[in-house]
């Protein structure tokens, strides 16, 4: 069962997908990702890329996060983010039900920059390399910024790519959470 684990809609369940098509952080992932991030968290604005069901993104809300925009285009994951949106403060939220090389570069042309940007992109796809070479090359993380990659914990991904600096990395069994920053000059 999906939930919210702490803040404005702590306890409050999730609509999830059924099957293995989607697969969703787990609590205690989720639980260390937000400790990790701390007080970053409150009024930031995040963009939730993969987003799935919307359990990161709504998280980060519930925490005091100001805005979030999902990105989702698979239609069984849409369903379910469109529904635990409702039971948000939805004013705060705006949902892209494009692919991800569509959604960047619109959001770069609106002049949007994120201050938490998270990515769980599906695995065995080799798409972190490819989704932290588009925000880059989009610019999309403020300079104080961080992108928090959801990943397998066999695959390779880059300590560096482009301005962005791997500044720490965690395993929780099958999966890895990585954490970007801007290379500072």
């Amino acid at each position: 069962m999906l939930r919210v684990i702490t803040g404005t809609y702590r306890g409050m369940h999730l609509s999830s997908v059924p099957g293995l098509h989607t697969r969703p952080t787990q609590d205690r992932v989720k639980e260390a990702i937000f400790s990790i991030l701390g007080d970053r968290v409150d009024g930031a604005t995040v963009l939730d890329l993969f987003s799935g069901t919307g359990s990161l993104g709504i998280e980060a809300l519930s925490r005091g996060a100001s805005e979030i925009v999902f990105v989702e285009n698979a239609q069984a994951p849409l369903k379910a983010l469109r529904q635990n949106i409702a039971r948000v403060d939805e004013s705060s939220c705006k949902v892209l039900p494009v692919p991800i090389q569509r959604a960047l570069p619109l959001l770069a042309r609106e002049g949007k920059r994120f201050d938490l940007i998270f990515m769980d992109p599906p695995y065995g796809k080799k798409l972190v390399d490819k989704t932290l070479s588009l925000l880059v090359q989009h610019s999309l993380l403020t300079e104080t910024g961080q992108i928090v990659a959801e990943h397998e914990t066999r695959a390779v991904i880059p300590k560096e790519i482009g301005t962005l600096f791997r500044i720490d990395s965690r395993k929780y069994g099958d999966t890895s959470i990585s954490f970007y920053s801007i290379l500072e000059e």
